[in-house]
């Protein structure tokens, strides 16, 4: 989904040119990885610790409750300062606030868009598009604040996580076939056989899970909703959702695998039919020459 996001391509249209695009790529990307890494490496550590923790008797602290908590398992050692755990605390208000910022970014590109066409002067198009971001920010953290409070098992503080992975598997579909699109070879038809063959792909796999219809349009919410039977399996602590599913994995690696195949099949046979159409028409033309 992540591609599709506005938020990304309001920095892409916002760059000087191609040049401090290309340069804003390769230092970001680079300090991602390097903070990726870091955070995958003391999380390997913390979940060491964790296992080491409670293992012990009596066991100290509290098991790590999901895996996206475990970077937090430095609260719970003993050994951790209080300076640290400031730092941890504002780390994360950190990145709540900066993924709040960028869907208000986006959110902002979108309708300066809609404000700019009806054309106002500077200052009252200004003026309107701040009133707007605050109209749509309002609902949006009042149902936060409820969603978080809502903590029952089908409560939203859970479904709205699952709203992610019902995104992220529409959109991966899509990903290929657009940008193939770019390449002349990739005929608009075979970008739409490309995306319809990754969203069958997904309705056959839960169908074939489950054996029944319903299920395959159940696995478009990664089994989230209408199918009960749902249950964990293997290493997967999870029956449902898009990260911890043992069915995720699987299905976000080889759904790009379907549609390449799908939106790059279909394009070859329709230029090889226009091909062999032109040559048809061109030998038709030349026995008429000699006729």
């Amino acid at each position: 989904a992540e591609v599709l996001n506005l938020a990304f391509w309001q920095r892409i249209y916002a760059a000087k040119d191609a040049k401090e695009i290309k340069k804003g790529f390769l230092v970001g990307a680079a300090l991602v990885s390097l903070l990726t890494f870091l955070f995958g490496l003391s999380c390997l550590l913390l979940k060491a610790n964790d296992i080491r923790q409670q293992n012990e008797c009596p066991q100290e602290g509290n098991a790590i409750a999901a895996p996206p908590f475990t970077f937090f398992e430095i609260l719970d050692m003993p050994s951790t300062t209080g300076f640290t755990r400031h730092l941890v605390f504002i780390l994360a208000l950190c990145t709540i606030a900066s993924c709040a910022d960028s869907f208000q970014t986006a959110i902002t590109s979108v309708i300066s868009r809609e404000v700019i066409r009806q054309g106002l002067d500077d200052m009252k198009g200004l003026a309107l598009g701040e009133v707007l971001v605050v109209i749509v920010n309002i609902p949006a953290m009042a149902f936060a604040i409820h969603a978080a409070k809502d903590t029952g098992p089908d409560g939203l503080a859970v479904k709205l996580t699952d709203l992610f992975g019902m995104a992220d598997i529409f959109t991966i579909t899509l990903v290929i076939p657009l940008f193939s699109g770019l390449w002349k070879f990739v005929t608009p038809m075979g970008s739409f056989a490309g995306m319809f063959m990754g969203i069958f792909y997904i309705l056959v796999w839960g169908w074939v899970e489950y054996g029944t219809f319903v299920a395959g349009f159940a696995n478009l919410t990664m089994m989230c909703w209408g199918v009960k039977e749902a249950k964990p399996e293997g290493y997967s602590p999870y029956a449902c959702g898009p990260w911890y599913a043992w069915r995720s994995a699987m299905l976000f690696t080889t759904i790009p695998l379907v549609t390449f195949v799908a939106t790059y099949g279909w394009s070859w046979m329709e230029n090889m039919w226009r091909l062999m159409n032109k040559l048809i028409e061109q030998r038709a033309l030349v026995g008429k020459a000699f006729v």
